[in-house]
């Protein structure tokens, strides 16, 4: 999966602001978490979620409950089930969460529940969070927005 893949383009605002326009509804809470980011926010996301996936690709389910409470926020839960906070936003935009008892990760929005949880890879997710800081590092150098909005 590539920006391409999920958003139309990228726009930018008067004020320097870059988002994805959405290609696609199902890949709303995707688009939506990288919109809703910074370069820090997906570094420490990606960061996060990498000590994660170490943890969790020992496929001992005890080992990583252990690293959910030890580590991260403990457990939560979240319209049918437990799920545990491993990076993301917690009230603005969308989070990364994992479902210990199917072994998933997937996207949720805190406040949209009509929003459908959005599985992921980690690795795609992570991809995505790189191509994204390039984004935002582009329209760094660039200097976006003043006079100007646009699109690409």
């Amino acid at each position: 999966m590539s920006i391409h893949h999920i958003a139309n383009g990228i726009r930018w605002t008067n004020n320097g602001l870059v988002y994805l326009e959405l290609k696609d509804k199902q890949f709303e809470l995707v688009v939506d978490y990288l919109n809703a980011s910074t370069i820090d926010s997906l570094q420490e996301d990606t960061v996060r979620l990498e000590a994660f996936e170490r943890v969790r690709a020992t496929k001992n389910r005890q080992t990583v409950e252990d690293y959910i409470l030890a580590e991260l926020e403990g457990f939560n839960y979240w319209g049918n089930g437990y799920s545990a906070y491993i990076a993301g936003a917690h009230d603005k935009s969308a989070s990364i969460r994992y479902n210990i008892q199917t072994d998933q990760l997937y996207l949720l929005h805190p406040n949209v529940p009509s929003i459908q949880k959005f599985p992921v890879v980690a690795n795609e997710l992570m991809e995505l969070a790189l191509e994204m800081i390039e984004i935002h590092r582009l329209n760094e150098r660039l200097q976006l927005g003043g006079d100007r909005q646009g699109e690409c």
